[in-house]
């Protein structure tokens, strides 16, 4: 049976949010991923972002970029943290790197 580009391009933001929870630490993340038809968004929340009641919550905004082409953005969240550091920022943007192929290859369009 052959899958489709949405179960592809699924199992790719899958990845790249389990690398990302892995290396970075998230409660929420979101991509949304810009089309001419529109704009697809995909969201992942642990239930601990729901219940926590952080005073401040981590927020870190990536821009999804495949060469000069912009293909969207990527939000991470972290409900146990007040901010991301410095180096914590560019482990995010050295994992949204490494996946863009991923990303590109799997893109719905």
């Amino acid at each position: 049976m052959k899958r489709s580009r949405s179960s592809a391009f699924l199992r790719a933001v899958d990845a790249l949010c389990a690398e990302l929870q892995e290396s970075c630490g998230l409660t929420r993340f979101s991509i949304v991923i810009e089309r001419t038809s529109g704009p697809l968004t995909v969201t992942l929340q642990n239930q601990s972002h729901s219940n926590a009641r952080a005073q401040a919550v981590a927020r870190l905004e990536l821009e999804v970029r495949d060469g000069e082409r912009r293909l969207g953005e990527v939000l991470l969240e972290d409900s146990f943290a007040q901010s991301y550091p410095e180096e914590i920022r560019r482990a995010a943007s050295n994992v949204l790197t490494k996946h863009v192929p991923a990303l590109r290859d799997a893109f719905p369009v």
